[in-house]
């Protein structure tokens, strides 16, 4: 079975059709057949009309991003679940980039501890 990742997929509207991008699902390696690599190109969502409406009004009126969360297989499709949702505030960022640097610190400083009571 061929990998994936939809980590930094999202959706986009165009011609009242729903894409999918930045996502990278490779193919089977065992494909003889397969000579290029299509891996990371758009791929088409088959979606309802009021689905694509609803989707459209929310990200160009609300100023809403569509992601994609998950991507499983049910009988011979693969079906990926999106989720709408809106991105951080500024003050957010820098808060959780706060966080992160405070995590790293601390993991430093317990590193240096357990160093210095193996030594001693």
């Amino acid at each position: 079975m061929g990998k994936c990742n939809i980590r930094n997929s999202y959706v986009i509207i165009q011609n009242n059709e729903a894409y999918l991008l930045g996502s990278l699902i490779d193919p089977i390696s065992n494909n003889l057949y397969i000579q290029n690599n299509y891996s990371s190109r758009t791929r088409k969502l088959l979606l309802k009309k009021h689905e694509i409406k609803f989707i459209y009004e929310k990200i160009y009126y609300n100023k809403y991003t569509t992601v994609g969360l998950m991507m499983y297989w049910k009988n011979n499709w693969c079906k990926i679940k999106i989720a709408i949702a809106k991105g951080k505030k500024n003050y957010d960022k820098r808060y959780d980039i706060k966080q992160r640097e405070w995590n790293l610190n601390k993991s430093r400083i317990n590193k240096n501890k357990i160093i210095k009571s193996i030594t001693q």
